[in-house]
This record gives structure tokens, C-alpha cells and sequence, in this order.
């Protein structure tokens, strides 16, 4: 995994899957909902190219925030259909669900971290369903 590198024009951090595929995500820290208009096509599509230019692939692009606006899904599906990456908003309180749901029901089963890789709004709810997944 690759920490935080914002300095270098990266996403916050980055998964190694298979060869050279890899899952990536950006935490946004902010008081009101993320617009994903503000930062996709600008900031998010330049880290997936420059991971393509390294000779990866990337799967997904996961968006951390504390809730997004009803338009961000719409604009992740709009750019999945342009680019074939998949950009899943995912809601903090979404993410710690699963990863405690997951840690208490298969702690040494390891969590398939394909099961991100979607272009879907990942809430509390959203979670269960993936747990249901796996």
C-alpha cells in the first residue's frame, strides 16, 4: 500500500491487486458533502492516468467523505461510462460498518477488496450488501 503522497500529485493511497491492477482512494475531509464535480475529472482522473502511465491498471477509485450530494453518483456514473473506471463515493460511516461488521463476523478470512470496486454510492446500507457479497 502507498501512503499519503498529495505532494506528488497521487491519490492518498493505493492497493496492489493482482499483477499490475490496483484499487486507489482519496480521503476528503470536509463539514458538508463532498461534490464530486469539484474534484473528478480534475484532480481523480489525473491520479488514475498517471497510475495507467506507470504501467498499472486501475480498477476503482474510491472517494472517502463524510456524505456526498445527490448529483455525485450520477457524475461517477457518467465518468465510468467515458473512461471504464469504476469511482465509488463511500461514506465514512459506510466504511467503518464494514470494516467492523467484517472484523467481527470473519476476522481471519481475509476481505476481498474487489468487492469495491464499483461505481456506486458505499453507505452503512450499501455495506451490508456487500458483506451478504463476500
Amino acid at each position: 500500500m502507498v501512503g499519503r503522497a498529495n505532494k506528488e500529485n497521487r491519490a492518498d493511497a493505493r492497493v496492489q491487486l493482482d499483477g499490475d491492477q490496483c484499487l486507489l482512494w482519496d480521503c476528503k475531509s470536509a463539514e458538508e458533502a463532498v461534490n464530486l464535480r469539484d474534484h473528478l475529472d480534475g484532480q481523480f482522473d489525473g491520479y488514475l492516468r498517471k497510475e495507467r502511465e506507470a504501467g498499472r491498471q486501475p480498477l476503482a477509485f474510491l472517494v472517502v467523505g463524510p456524505a456526498f450530494t445527490p448529483q455525485s453518483v450520477s457524475l461517477a456514473h457518467q465518468y465510468t461510462a467515458r473512461t471504464t473506471w469504476d469511482v465509488a463515493p463511500v461514506t465514512g460511516e459506510g466504511l467503518k460498518h464494514l470494516a467492523e461488521r467484517w472484523a467481527a463476523g470473519n476476522p481471519e478470512k481475509p476481505f476481498s477488496v474487489r468487492l469495491l470496486n464499483r461505481t456506486d454510492l458505499i453507505d452503512k446500507d450499501r455495506a451490508e450488501f456487500l458483506l451478504s457479497l463476500a
